[in-house]
């Protein structure tokens, strides 16, 4: 059985410095995120 992990968005400012980079472009978060969540 696959598990499939992840949340219910991706493109959150509060996460700037936390789990994004703070210098990472909005642009960027999805490829960013999607590296991390499958």
């Amino acid at each position: 059985m696959n598990k499939w992990i992840g949340t219910s968005g991706f493109q959150y400012a509060e996460w700037k410095g936390s789990f994004y980079p703070e210098d990472l472009p909005a642009a960027k978060m999805l490829p960013f995120y999607a590296e991390r969540f499958n």
